[in-house]
């Protein structure tokens, strides 16, 4: 009769196993085993792979960024029309500033979207903020009443919704 030899995991040395990396054939056992779309592997053999929207060339950052400041630019001359800078409140005006965030933070994720050709994760997200950041500056500067900015909650709404929208967009 023929005895079964006792494989023991190449990780923990502890569990008996008759489970393989698909990759490298070593032992593993259930505690060990990391689960992928090709089968069960070791940890050596589990690499981080980043997914290609997270690949992002330094030509992307830079004409992403070249974009994102004129569009910020544009945005900030618009915003003074849109967004009365005052320091007194009303609820229809600090809800149409929330909408007008809103709305430039979607005309500017579809331009960064397209110009970085649809890549995410934190420098794109810092582009991202950094555009609307200077459109909230640019539309201070340009109304000559920069001292307003600290209590301007109009603009604050504006500038809050935008970046919220924005940072999330480009997870």
């Amino acid at each position: 009769m023929n005895q079964e030899e006792i494989l023991y995991c190449q990780n923990c040395k502890n569990n008996e196993t008759n489970l393989r990396c698909q990759k490298c054939n070593q032992l593993i056992c259930y505690n060990c085993m990391k689960e992928t779309p090709v089968g069960y592997r070791c940890s050596n053999c589990v690499e981080f792979i980043k997914p290609p929207m997270y690949k992002i060339s330094v030509i992307t950052l830079i004409t992403s960024s070249l974009i994102a400041i004129v569009f910020g630019f544009i945005m900030g001359v618009i915003s003074i029309f849109l967004i009365p800078i005052q320091s007194y409140y009303s609820f229809i005006t600090i809800i149409g500033s929330g909408f007008f965030g809103l709305l430039i933070s979607q005309i500017l994720f579809i331009i960064i979207n397209w110009s970085s050709n649809g890549k995410r994760g934190k420098k794109i997200q810092i582009i991202a903020v950094c555009s609307i950041i200077l459109s909230s500056l640019i539309r201070l500067y340009i109304s000559g009443n920069i001292e307003m900015g600290i209590n301007d909650l109009n603009g604050f709404v504006y500038l809050l919704t935008g970046v919220i929208v924005l940072w999330d967009k480009f997870k």
